[in-house]
């Protein structure tokens, strides 16, 4: 008479299916968290962004601004907090775009013992099994940590490119207020920057008036960190961005504008 196998799918024991939920969902907790810690750090930074406008006259200026051609002008105080902003928010942007790779080979990982597990192998050979999962393991380490130098650099450029585009973006934006007559207060400036530049092909509005904001902002620089944008849609996110602000009606929007306290 065949023996009945013993019954694996009890409390104690979890399939590969549940091991892989399980670990995608630790990666997107994880994120969460660090995306809200990031976040607490942007909006100072953001503050000070919108505290020192400078002129940029028109569109061809705001261009060769955007695309590097051509830097911005910056005070001494205007640098010094540009850097201890680059420090704060590039570590936090630098682990947000770390666990967005690692985070489905994170969850492959924490499949694996109970994958082997589900096999009924004999004991000498998950004994091997898990020799070799350490010697993998110690190699996906250092291969990890290869990676992460070169995505240190790409942080960076990513963090300071994005606080470039926000200054030049919030000073075209005042420059093109004192053009049209029109009183633009920091609150309403800091709204309708962050509005264009996360989503420059939706309708302006006040989504970003107050203390919002910097959430979309981070995970918009965590995403061209870890997949780093072609030179052609950064091209293309430069003309939508200054065609954006070309376009608005600034004198209406001052005019629906209400403070945010």
């Amino acid at each position: 008479m065949a023996s009945i196998p013993p019954d694996d799918t009890g409390p104690g024991r979890r399939g590969p299916s549940a091991a892989l939920q399980g670990g995608r969902e630790r990666a997107q907790r994880l994120t969460a968290a660090a995306r809200a810690r990031g976040a607490d750090g942007l909006e100072r930074s953001l503050d000070r962004i919108f505290d020192e406008p400078f002129n940029v006259p028109d569109a061809e200026t705001a261009e060769r601004l955007l695309s590097g051609t051509e830097a911005p002008p910056m005070s001494a105080i205007g640098r010094y907090l540009e850097g201890q902003a680059l420090v704060k928010i590039a570590a936090q942007v630098a682990k947000l775009a770390g666990r967005s790779r690692a985070a489905g080979a994170a969850a492959r990982v924490a499949a694996v013992p109970a994958a082997m597990s589900e096999t009924g192998a004999a004991t000498a050979a998950a004994t091997a099994g898990g020799a070799a999962m350490s010697t993998a393991t110690s190699m996906g380490a250092a291969a990890l940590a290869a990676a992460a130098v070169a995505a240190a650099t790409r942080t960076t450029r990513t963090v300071r490119r994005g606080l470039n585009d926000l200054r030049v973006l919030a000073s075209f934006l005042a420059s093109q207020a004192r053009e049209q007559k029109v009183e633009l207060d920091k609150s309403m400036l800091r709204a309708l920057t962050l509005a264009i530049y996360t989503d420059p092909r939706r309708r302006v509005d006040f989504r970003f008036a107050g203390s919002r904001g910097a959430t979309a902002v981070l995970a918009r620089w965590s995403r061209d960190a870890a997949s780093s944008p072609r030179e052609s849609r950064r091209r293309d996110d430069i003309e939508t961005w200054v065609n954006a602000v070309d376009r608005l009606d600034l004198g209406a929007l001052a005019a629906e504008w209400r403070p945010t306290t």
